[in-house]
């Protein structure tokens, strides 16, 4: 398509996507509310998914802690470049 993630995500504001807050406290809080989750990371070389909820999650000055990982259950292995995953497909 020639365009980002982000490009495209940015084109759906006021339509099916909401501008986050810069607040990281306030957005970590919120994400304990919301139940299990779907955490993607993916880069050139890799793509990683876990699957869990974000449990008690806390950012004080410059720090934060976890007292159980935040989306601790793993749903897939890291992909190699080029291999889409099975909703991009």
């Amino acid at each position: 398509m020639g365009i980002s993630e982000a490009e495209l995500t940015a084109a759906r504001l006021g339509h099916d996507a909401v501008r986050l807050s810069d607040d990281a406290r306030a957005l970590i809080a919120a994400l304990e509310r919301v139940g299990e989750t779907k955490c993607i990371c993916r880069n050139e070389y890799a793509v990683h998914e876990q699957v869990g909820q974000f449990t008690h999650q806390h950012l004080s000055g410059h720090a934060g802690a976890g007292a159980e990982p935040a989306c601790a259950r793993p749903a897939s292995v890291p992909q190699p470049v080029g291999q889409r995953l099975p909703s991009e497909r």
